[in-house]
This record gives structure tokens, sequence and C-alpha cells, in this order.
């Protein structure tokens, strides 16, 4: 694991007088937000809301990272795709399957204790949690990190797929050797 570019993207994340913008919401999610003010959720509408957001003069002195769904990976302002856009102003990019990880691992653990009988207490699923994500950020970061050294285009985002590629692949090699 690469630890300078690790404390060095730490560091800028918890920079003072900064912070993380969740800006991760779901069709469901903006439609709500829109329901209050009578909009429509769609792509040009949710778009013109990103731009609001993102294209605010100064906004790089309040955000060190934006946590972005999937549609808006593909969406751009002035002909720059919007995470570009973002990471030019300084902003790190939290790809939403990264972020949003930990309450489907947690979902998978109780199915696991379903399935299996199991009872673990919350503090054991907690355990339990810790070391899944430990190890899926280890993994993830290592990518990353990789990508780096090698010279290319490198995103956690990217990194995140490459690691559930391998992942898909190697469990169909177990299921057809």
């Amino acid at each position: 694991m690469n630890i300078g570019v690790l404390k060095s993207t730490a560091n800028q994340m918890v920079a003072s007088a900064k912070g993380i913008l969740a800006a991760d919401e779901s069709a469901k999610t903006i439609q709500k937000r829109f329901d209050k003010i009578g909009l429509t959720s769609d792509p040009n509408t949710n778009l013109a809301y990103r731009k609001m957001l993102f294209a605010t003069p100064g906004i790089e002195n309040y955000l060190s990272g934006v946590i972005l769904f999937d549609e808006t990976l593909r969406q751009s302002i002035d002909g720059v795709l919007i995470p570009e856009y973002l990471s030019k102003k300084g902003c790190t990019i939290i790809p939403d399957i990264f972020a949003n990880s930990a309450g489907v691992t947690v979902s998978y653990l109780e199915w696991v204790q379903n399935r299996m009988g199991y009872y673990w207490t919350e503090e054991e699923v907690d355990e339990k949690l810790a070391v899944l994500m430990k190890k899926a950020f280890e993994s993830i970061w290592s990518t990353y990190t990789s990508l780096i050294d090698k010279k290319k285009s490198a995103t956690l985002r990217k990194a995140a797929y490459l690691v559930a590629v391998k992942k898909i692949i190697a469990a169909e090699r177990i299921k057809r050797p």
C-alpha cells in the first residue's frame, strides 16, 4: 500500500473548513428533493441541479471530496465530465459503490446468520464488518496506487470496478474449472 498517497489524500479530505458532499442521489432520492419545488427528475434537470452545486464559484474552498452517483459520472459541465471537473478543483471523488459498501456488507452478514443459524452480537457484527471493510479498502487502494504508479488514468471508482471484475473472474474460474 502506498502510504504517501494515502496520507496525502486523507489530509486533503480532512482539510480545515472543508467537507465531503454526499451527492450520490439515486433517481428516487433526487425526485423527493424535486417534489418539494415542483420539478420532475430527468437527466437534464438532474444535470442542471448538479451544475448549480458544482459550478458554484469558490466551491473548492469548501469541498474536499464528493460521493458521486453513477448517473453523475457520465454528465459534463462545460464539456468536462463531472468527476474530472471536480478533480481539477481539488476534490477527491469517492465512488458511491465504495461509500455504500458497509450497508451492503452488513446485509450480507445478516444473510449468513440466517442461512447458517448463527447469532452474532452487534459487537461481533461490527468486528466482522471492520475486517471486511479494511480488506476491501486495502484491495481498492492498492489497485488505485498501482494505476498511479503505472501512469494510468486512476480513480477510486475505476479501482473499485477492477477489484470487482477480478473477483467475478476468480469466482467463475472456481465454478468452471
